[in-house]
């Protein structure tokens, strides 16, 4: 389980109060940025995260997150940090991300929505942290693209049983 699935299984109240801490976090997150890309006349960013402020709801090996958003808010993403290939000097520069990653809300032209949605990512990341705005902009235009199969990740909220079905 991870921030995101452990913020829809909470009760009610309490979702609700979650989901608004993290529309805070997100918004002041995304205040800076470390990369940005053009896709479609729209201006997308990068954004790093850190969700160990969360540590109240959740404890993760990983907090570290991609935030991806468009500039006019009708789009965002977060890719989970799973862990760092280092180099021979131990930098941390090439991501392992997540195999699956949190759409909360799309209106790109052929893939719109509008709850939090766990797909399978249809682009696999390899650029270190200095490129990493080229696999994201890979990842919006596989997403954007409607002849790519998307994989929803559905069940209920353990990680042992999860299920799928294909957005497309």
């Amino acid at each position: 389980m991870d921030l995101i699935r452990r913020i829809i299984s909470l009760n009610e109240n309490e979702a609700k109060n979650a989901w608004q801490r993290l529309e805070k976090w997100l918004t002041e997150s995304g205040k800076t940025s470390l990369k940005s890309f053009a896709y479609k006349n729209h201006i997308f960013f990068v954004t790093l995260v850190n969700s160990s402020e969360f540590n109240d709801l959740i404890l993760e090996n990983s907090t570290e997150w991609y935030f991806i958003h468009s500039e006019d808010k009708n789009f965002k993403s977060l890719c989970k940090i799973i862990d760092y290939d280092g180099n021979l000097v131990d930098e941390k520069r090439y991501p392992k991300i997540s195999a699956s990653i949190w759409i909360l809300k799309s209106n790109l032209d052929n893939f719109k929505i509008l709850n939090p949605t766990l797909i399978y990512s249809p682009h696999n990341f390899e650029n270190h942290n200095q490129k990493i705005d080229i696999d994201f902009l890979e990842l919006i235009r596989k997403l954007d693209n409607e002849k790519m199969k998307l994989i929803e990740i559905t069940g209920n909220n353990k990680i042992s049983q999860n299920h799928t079905q294909r957005i497309r």
